[in-house]
């Protein structure tokens, strides 16, 4: 094979895993949907929304993930909940999530394959290639999982800093005499564009406890979708407040109450800490000048001295 070819056939297999990678990270049309939504008004989850044609990388993966039934073969339901806590949600975004592990795990290990059998870099007798083209295979289904924990990681973090304020406002709303779902639309009013994934949850929320059977259900699947574990508490706190009749004002109160401890708790944790951090600054900027300092006269006499 004549060595032009065969560096086309490498950059197209490095531009195949790039295109799989850039399918999760890239937003899809119903998190772009909410987000002008959010940003306009973010009241509550729109219904009925109308059929949009697809993107050819679409078509492909949809292609690819049925012929090969990727679905059974990726083993896709321990992966739904990671999809959920990472905003990607439906069947189109397992079809994206499986093709891009399809795509990266086959471009790696053609790639370690023309490595290791065309060019035989590196050097090694059999069976050494084979296990450098499996490695690199299995490295390529575990990378889009990799960017899929950061992403779920980012959109975790962004509501565990956006969720004191939220609480604080559902609390003044509450006493006020305002409803749950009355104060989820005005945190998603208000807070929604410092947190965007607690303004997406919330809309969600806001949909399932208007057609779902049971508000307890919506609650559940609230603090499931954020994985965060002070969403988790409000969400049993309030259910169990709805169930037994019980001030959600009270609950709100003390839940707030508790937050602020914990940041305090956090911050005054971060300022302890702060000291153990410092020692290594403090070894390499500031006594190596301070010796600098102390020694030099004292050499300068030496020198003259002599």
């Amino acid at each position: 094979m004549q060595p032009a070819v065969l560096a086309v056939l490498v950059s197209v297999l490095a531009g195949l895993s790039v295109w799989g990678l850039a399918s999760l990270v890239t937003p899809s049309a119903k998190s772009r949907r909410i987000k002008t939504y959010v940003e306009r008004a973010g009241a509550a989850s729109a219904a009925g929304e109308a059929a949009e044609g697809l993107t050819w990388r679409e078509r492909l993966a949809d292609i690819v993930v049925g012929t090969l039934n990727l679905r059974k073969w990726l083993e896709l339901d321990t992966m739904r909940e990671k999809l959920q806590r990472a905003g990607k949600r439906g069947t189109r975004a397992e079809t994206m999530f499986l093709m891009a592990r399809f795509s990266t795990a086959v471009s790696l290990a053609v790639i370690a394959a023309f490595y290791a059998f065309v060019l035989h870099v590196p050097d090694l007798p059999m069976p050494g290639p084979l296990g450098i083209v499996f490695f690199a295979g299995y490295v390529g289904l575990k990378v889009p999982e990799t960017v899929l924990d950061r992403a779920a990681q980012a959109r975790a973090a962004s509501i565990k800093g956006a969720w004191p304020d939220a609480l604080d406002l559902m609390l003044i709303l509450v006493e006020a005499g305002k409803t749950v779902e009355f104060a989820f639309r005005r945190v998603v009013m208000d807070i929604g564009g410092r947190s965007q994934p607690l303004a997406e949850e919330l809309t969600i929320t806001l949909a399932e406890l208007t057609f779902l059977p049971e508000r307890r259900q919506a609650y559940e699947n609230l603090g499931t979708r954020t994985g965060v574990s002070e969403v988790r508490s409000t969400c049993m706190a309030v259910i169990q407040a709805e169930e037994k009749g019980t001030s959600l004002g009270s609950t709100f109160r003390a839940l707030a109450a508790d937050g602020r401890a914990a940041r305090m708790a956090a911050a005054e944790k971060k300022g302890a800490s702060m000291a153990t951090y410092m020692t290594v600054p403090v070894m390499v900027f500031f006594l190596p000048p301070l010796i600098i300092l102390s020694v030099i006269p004292a050499l300068i006499d030496f020198m003259k001295w002599n």
